[in-house]
């Protein structure tokens, strides 16, 4: 039998403000991000490496994008998610953040 692991969410305040800027301009698309995160909670491994990467994931919801790594070494684990964004800047200093 499968023991499920059970994940902690840290988010990034970067990430915060964006969610609270989606939530005036584009409620609908603040759902669809809030379940992204929720899958990835869920799976946090199913997601692809962002190329050039070998630490950050990414999660792709429409036009919007979640980047994030997984830190095995807390207890319980931790998903850090450092970057929320519009496909078009989402990318942009993402190697600061790293």
């Amino acid at each position: 039998m499968k023991k499920d692991i059970s994940f902690k969410i840290k988010v990034y305040p970067q990430v915060d403000k964006f969610l609270k800027r989606l939530s005036k301009k584009d409620p609908l698309n603040l759902k669809q991000v809030m379940g992204s995160i929720r899958e990835i909670e869920k799976e946090p491994y199913k997601y692809g490496f962002i190329q050039g990467s070998v630490k950050a994931r990414k999660k792709r919801k429409g036009d919007y994008r979640i980047i994030y790594m997984v830190d095995d070494s807390t207890n319980p684990p931790e998903i850090l998610i450092f970057q929320a964004e519009h496909r078009k800047k989402v990318y942009k200093n993402i190697e600061d953040l790293l």
